[in-house]
């Protein structure tokens, strides 16, 4: 049997959550030497059987968007707000996916993470969103890309998106009057005295 036995097995750490997800990818990286071992040990009794796997395969898959998250944000000293939006608009997309996994535990899971979720979502998506648009990296259409996978077709959010920036545009074009213009006859004023 070849594996790399550089990666080893991680450990759980009560104070890291993301050693969960550490754990489990070490032990899929594993599968077939702890298949091996309860081959080769009688007194090895602890092997998971294929719906176990099935399970860890799962869970590894649902923690991976979360632990992907962390490692974008906290990636870099100073992240800035056009780096939440793609990443969070994954993790709302993978969770309303979840939502209609056959596994009643999954589901269930699911659907207590999402409500606390769409409370920030509904309060911040819209900055969220006018943010990653003003990054020249990116434009509307990633907006319209996330909305149409999460809302489904066009949806009021990223219509309340486009009002949004559209107003924005209105206001920073409309002509206003120049500090400049308010300290010069300010200083003319102090000059005629």
């Amino acid at each position: 049997m070849s594996l790399d036995s550089n990666k080893g097995l991680r450990q759980y750490v009560l104070t890291r959550w993301n050693s969960t997800y550490l754990m489990l990818e070490s032990a899929i990286h594993y599968k077939r030497a702890f298949a091996y071992l309860e081959m080769i040990d009688k007194n090895y009794m602890f092997c998971p059987n294929a719906l176990e796997w099935e399970n860890v395969n799962d869970i590894s898959s649902f923690l991976g968007c979360f632990y992907c998250a962390i490692c974008a944000f906290s990636g870099t000293k100073y992240p800035t707000a056009n780096v939440y939006f793609p990443v969070v608009a994954l993790i709302y997309l993978n969770l309303k996916q979840d939502l209609v996994n056959e596994d009643g535990y999954k589901r269930l899971m699911t659907s207590q993470m999402i409500s606390k979720f769409e409370k920030y979502w509904s309060e911040f998506s819209l900055v969220l969103a006018i943010v990653v648009v003003l990054d020249p990296r990116y434009n509307l259409d990633l907006v319209k890309y996330y909305y149409t996978k999460i809302y489904r077709a066009e949806s009021q959010e990223y219509e309340n998106v486009t009002k949004t920036l559209t107003k924005l545009f209105m206001e920073y074009s409309a002509p206003t009057t120049s500090s400049s213009t308010i300290v010069q006859s300010q200083e003319d004023s102090d000059w005629e005295m």
